[in-house]
């Protein structure tokens, strides 16, 4: 029997750990409406034996006994009246506990979205970017719909067995015969339970699988749309979909068939079992019809709970996989998340300084033994040919990930000493693909997604988009600062979308703004636009670039260039340019700026 329900109990504990004090709640309430049902059974023993024209032999046992000495002096009427107010009160409750668990369970779900969203906003950028992000959406939404469905089916399961459990002991107080053989039908039906829940929860974890899968490969479609459709390679995608969605449907056929197994085998033993009980206790024993009848009742109703019982269990089964892979992400989550932000207060008065810095990935080193200063307020741009580490020097700067050895020292702290919270939020950084979400303008500069906008927010706003060279851009739209962008900014040109993210950033008041190759796929208005900008900030913060464009970064001051790692040439422009035979003069050359 405990073999039955393996992986059962861990269930009941993830659910009570997610909806708490409820689960108690919800089991009390369903232990008093499975009592009034029990004594509203009972009833049936006096009302059946006042019926009944019976020659069969009196009522055996001490309950039964009881129940008819009771009901002695009590017309049928008034035992009907009895028995009926205690089923009402019995279905009052069911529905009590009913709305009490749809509104406990939607709750559930709403705090394990907003959990999971709270926990990847402390994990490293890393651990993050290595995610399948499709997949990851779809456990957003999916997943966990699945996964509060389940737990609430798993509540429900245990009131049915709670209900069956307390109806089969008054039927053991009343006929202790008859209980045996409730009792093997029941184990029977646990044992079948067993086996259909186990084959349901397999196909359940494949299921979340593969949809996991679909979500990754949609996602990605959608995303590379453009490029699949102008390449002609959407049908590889399109094929890959395909087949995944095809080992979906295999995956959603196996479950029809182990669901409509179930059901099509339980009715048929609930009627072999009660035809049975019936033919042996009233026709070959000859026993009291009254007793009989309430147990058979009795035994009806257990089953019914079973089968409930083993309705709710399947039903959660077949979304156990979305359980698992709730829990097993909130511990990567944990896994991957960055100490508490206990650290030292940041300061950034003189300079950011790397000292023999080094950073691998796997047995590559990307970066090696290098030492950089930058200077508050200046303006400092990072060039060098693809693979040089650029990328990879800016993430170390911006803590996104720790060096191998060496530091990134903030003045005089180490970065991984500083409370990053603290840090980050005097970080700007605009990256190649400019990131602008659907909504006005307005809330894309400030980020104040749940708050109306007052004057003095658009002023500053205003001052940012004309540092950022798209003043006259915004108030040029339809509706101005109110135009809506669309998702991810569809109806801004990428130069336009770039300003914008430019803007959103300057908005914050950085003490550091970075630049990843902001300006490398911007024609060449854009990028003048840009470089505007740019000379609008020189002296103002200080500006951290890494320049695909060395057009851009005519006004730097002071251009270092990386080449493996390490930083073999470092200067201002025109000196770079003019040094025969140097690195920064041979990149321009390949530009035509020389």
């Amino acid at each position: 029997m405990i073999s039955a329900f393996r992986g059962f109990g861990r269930y009941v504990a993830v659910t009570r750990a997610n909806i708490g004090g409820h689960f108690y709640s919800m089991w009390a309430l369903g232990i008093v409406a499975a009592a009034f049902e029990g004594v509203g059974i009972l009833l049936f023993v006096p009302i059946l034996t006042r019926l009944a024209s019976e020659d069969a032999a009196p009522a055996e046992g001490m309950l039964a006994g009881a129940l008819e000495r009771w009901a002695e002096g009590r017309s049928i009427e008034a035992l009907l009246l009895m028995m009926v107010g205690l089923f009402t009160a019995k279905g009052l409750l069911v529905f009590v506990v009913g709305s009490y668990r749809v509104r406990v369970f939607n709750r559930s779900r709403e705090r394990m979205r907003t959990d999971v969203f709270e926990r990847l906003g402390r994990v490293r950028i890393r651990d993050i970017e290595a995610k399948r992000l499709g997949a990851l959406g779809n456990l957003l939404v999916r997943e966990i719909d699945s996964a509060g469905h389940a737990m609430d089916r798993v509540c429900a399961a245990i009131g049915s067995l709670t209900t069956a459990t307390l109806l089969f002991v008054v039927a053991v107080v009343l006929h202790p015969p008859l209980a045996a053989v409730l009792a093997a039908s029941g184990l029977v039906s646990l044992l079948l339970t067993r086996r259909f829940s186990r084959a349901r929860a397999a196909i359940s974890r494949r299921a979340t699988s593969a949809a996991g899968r679909l979500a990754s490969l949609s996602v990605e479609g959608m995303q590379a749309f453009k490029y699949l459709r102008a390449t002609g390679r959407f049908p590889v995608v399109q094929r890959a979909f395909a087949r995944a969605a095809g080992a979906a449907r295999a995956i959603d056929d196996r479950a029809a068939v182990v669901d409509w197994t179930r059901v099509a085998i339980r009715e048929p033993l609930l009627v072999m079992w009660i035809g049975a009980v019936f033919y042996i206790f009233v026709v070959s024993l000859r026993q009291s019809l009254g007793v009989i009848t309430d147990g058979i009742l009795f035994f009806y109703r257990v089953s019914i709970e079973l089968m409930w019982f083993q309705d709710y269990w399947h039903d959660a089964a077949s979304s156990i996989g979305s359980i698992d892979a709730y829990e097993r992400l909130r511990s990567e989550l944990d896994r991957a998340a960055e100490p508490e932000d206990h650290g030292t207060p940041f300061r950034f008065d003189e300079s950011i300084r790397l000292e023999r810095v080094a950073f691998r990935y796997g047995a590559k080193h990307v970066v090696r033994g290098l030492d950089l200063t930058i200077e508050k307020r200046q303006t400092v741009a990072i060039v060098g040919t693809s693979g040089a580490g650029k990328s990879t020097l800016l993430d170390l700067i911006a803590g996104c990930v720790e060096p191998d050895e060496g530091a990134v020292m903030i003045d005089d702290a180490d970065l991984r000493a500083i409370r990053g919270l603290e840090y980050r939020a005097a970080l700007g950084y605009v990256t190649q693909e400019s990131v602008v979400f659907s909504g006005s303008v307005a809330r894309n500069v400030t980020m104040r997604w749940d708050r109306d906008l007052d004057d003095s927010t658009l002023e500053r706003a205003r001052e940012a988009a004309r540092l950022a060279n798209c003043l006259e851009l915004i108030e040029g739209l339809e509706d101005g600062w109110d135009s809506e962008l669309g998702e991810r900014g569809h109806r801004l040109s990428g130069g336009e979308r770039q300003r914008i993210a430019i803007a959103r950033e300057l908005y914050r008041e950085p003490e550091l703004l970075i630049l990843d190759e902001a300006t490398s796929a911007l024609d060449s208005v854009s990028e003048r636009a840009v470089q505007r900008s740019l000379e609008l900030l020189h002296g103002r913060l200080t500006v951290l670039i890494v320049a695909h464009r060395l057009s851009t970064i005519r006004h730097a001051s002071v251009i270092h260039v990386l080449e493996g790692g390490r930083i073999v040439e470092s200067g201002k422009f025109d000196e770079l340019v003019n040094r025969d035979g140097g690195r920064f003069r041979a990149l321009c050359q390949m530009q035509s700026l020389v």
